[in-house]
């Protein structure tokens, strides 16, 4: 049996799926829904910052935000959270955002945003989290992120992936095609440190994500902090 007192992930292969035990400041949790470290990363934050459960808190899955900007009352008190909230996780220096035209909203708001950022390590089958970079968005900080790209360009190459057949038939044919019109956007309006990624798979899987390079956001000067020993009480 595993055990430490920092934050980590242990995975059971069984011979058909896969089940993820983590464990957070001696608590365990087991599930066995794909990409559960990365929930499991969003659960701990929200409640490091809330002091509440997900479900206590009553935020939903498709939420703008992970944690919207409020006050919430525990039974340890009133926390206030200042900032919208998004957080993610990676094992290496890029960072999948989900949706594109989700993330574009969230980075484009005149609210703040901070995007929470927890790194981990695999060993065999143990992930463990080892540091957090929390990124300070603000609504001057489009253009870096986006370049000169608006929703509306966002939504057009959103409907022209929705719009291939099903099927690996749709996909071969459009391999290229989709990389050739990010590439036209990228041309036309400028590449900011936001990436468009086309998920298409040879079965229904259509939709547009985005990404980011950690590096890329430093070194384009947007305002961050590292945390490698402690963030919000949580031990790293």
């Amino acid at each position: 049996v595993f055990y430490n007192t920092h934050w980590s992930c242990i995975i059971n292969i069984a011979v058909v799926r896969m089940t993820t035990i983590c464990r957070i400041n001696k608590e365990v949790v087991m599930s066995k829904q794909k990409g559960y470290i990365g929930t499991a990363f969003e659960e701990r934050i929200i409640q490091a910052k809330t002091g509440l459960s997900k479900s206590q808190t009553g935020i939903k899955n498709n939420s703008i935000h992970d944690i919207p900007a409020g006050t919430y009352v525990s039974n340890n008190g009133v926390n206030v959270v200042t900032k919208n909230v998004s957080c993610k996780a990676t094992k290496d220096n890029s960072v999948d955002c989900g949706d594109i035209s989700r993330f574009f909203n969230e980075t484009t708001k005149d609210e703040d945003l901070e995007i929470v950022v927890g790194e981990y390590e695999k060993s065999r089958n143990v992930a463990s989290f080892n540091k957090i970079t929390v990124f300070s968005i603000s609504k001057e900080h489009q253009k870096t992120l986006w370049g000169g790209i608006s929703s509306g360009v966002l939504n057009e190459f959103d409907e022209y992936v929705k719009s291939i057949p099903h099927g690996r038939a749709g996909q071969e044919a459009n391999i290229q095609v989709w990389k050739d019109k990010r590439q036209a956007i990228y041309d036309t309006y400028n590449q900011g440190k936001m990436k468009i990624a086309a998920k298409i798979d040879k079965k229904k899987q259509r939709r547009v994500q985005c990404t980011f390079n950690i590096k890329d956001m430093i070194e384009a000067g947007i305002p961050y902090d590292v945390y490698t020993d402690q963030y919000e009480g949580i031990k790293i």
